[in-house]
């Protein structure tokens, strides 16, 4: 039953591929059909690590990752399969998260080292499942990763950044004494977003209740650029949602993230 299963999945994910717009019939080689096949091979082991929410959000990222990731594909290093390896795949992820946000990705960026020195996945760490981070990790130490993979790769972690954020931001409501849905003053958002940028900065663990809201008291201790930093959100809420007497969830999750982008590091 299993093979049955497994089967139907290839056969279903060929009819997929076909299928798809950009891939036509009458377009395919060998090689590109093989290619095309293991690329739907990646998205569906993806989704059975972490649903079909995250393969369909992944999907709506790959168009615009393929397009900023293209021409720095094409100039790398690649095996007679056309392919990049860990090095080039680092290499490559790296300045795409530079181009594309700004940020410099632990495991990606090479802070002096060479790019042969680190692993691409290491970026991954406890951000996903550990299934998710061996479907990469057994892919780059065999084949290599294709254009759509390597673009699949980053997509992933493009939502576990986000989602990251997001978890940071739900802390700095508790620790605020917030709900995520309340209506907030001026002030009161700005002390959601100091803190979101306190645990951000000082990497808290925000699980630690207690110990949190002792280290966010004195931040400026642990934090030398802390008052830079003050005055820094200052003026990007300004210039994000501007100067309003109110904030919704929405108004200070845009702050959070374009604070993340200037900030860029991770």
């Amino acid at each position: 039953m299993m093979l049955l299963t497994k089967l139907a999945v290839m056969v279903g994910s060929l009819h997929m591929v076909l299928g798809n717009v950009y891939l036509r019939r009458s377009e395919l080689g060998m090689s590109d059909l093989a290619d095309a096949l293991m690329d739907e091979h990646t998205l569906v082991q993806l989704e059975e690590a972490m649903g079909s929410e995250h393969r369909a959000r992944t999907e709506s990222l790959m168009k615009g990752i393929i397009e900023a990731l293209s021409p720095i594909f094409t100039a790398l290093p690649k095996n007679n399969m056309g392919r990049v390896g860990p090095a080039s795949a680092r290499f490559a992820l790296h300045r795409l998260f530079v181009q594309r946000h700004g940020w410099q990705v632990k495991g990606l960026a090479a802070y002096g080292e060479t790019w042969e020195g680190g692993h691409p996945s290491v970026a991954l760490a406890d951000k996903v499942p550990h299934k998710v981070k061996h479907v990469f990790d057994a892919k780059l130490g065999s084949a290599g990763l294709s254009l759509n993979e390597l673009a699949t790769f980053a997509a992933t972690l493009e939502q576990m950044i986000h989602s990251e954020a997001m978890s940071r931001l739900q802390a700095a409501y508790k620790l605020s004494g917030d709900e995520p849905m309340q209506t907030l003053q001026q002030d009161e958002a700005r002390r959601v977003i100091e803190t979101y940028m306190a645990i951000y900065v000082t990497g808290l663990n925000v699980s630690a209740t207690h110990q949190s809201e002792e280290q966010i008291a004195n931040v400026e201790l642990l934090y030398p650029g802390w008052k830079d930093t003050l005055k820094f959100l200052d003026n990007l809420q300004l210039e994000v949602v501007g100067d309003r007497p109110q904030y919704e969830f929405n108004d200070i999750t845009d702050v959070v993230e374009e604070a993340g982008e200037r900030f860029g590091r991770f």
